[in-house]
């Protein structure tokens, strides 16, 4: 752990070696890693896709802040609901760090998903 803020995140699974490879589904990915790390299993359609360095973040509309309960306890220390502006006195990581400055900045991420 880095005692940094971050988003849920992770890698795709390898399903089967192939030839061809067959790697895990983009949308199951993110439900997978979001259920392990803040507990959440029934995600809405993403709304947005935004990428930052080397990947995507998937943005989800929640009508209420849903409990947080992490799973995998290795890796998440705790996890909370913050506005952009109480990220501002928070130790984020690049990733955290980048999508507040563009949200701040008024930058609004295509809708879709890459795959």
């Amino acid at each position: 752990m880095t005692g940094k803020w971050s988003f849920p995140k992770g890698h795709r699974n390898t399903l089967s070696e192939g030839p061809p490879p067959i790697v895990e589904d983009p949308f199951a990915c993110v439900v997978r890693e979001v259920g392990e790390e803040i507990g959440i299993d029934n995600l809405p359609m993403p709304i947005r896709e935004l990428p930052l360095r080397v990947g995507y973040y998937y943005l989800f509309e929640v009508y209420q802040e849903l409990a947080l309960n992490p799973r995998d306890l290795k890796e998440v220390q705790t996890a909370g609901w913050y506005t952009l502006e109480e990220m501002s006195d928070m130790n984020l990581n690049i990733d955290a760090n980048m999508f507040r400055s563009q949200m701040l900045n008024g930058y609004r991420p295509r809708f879709g998903m890459k795959n």
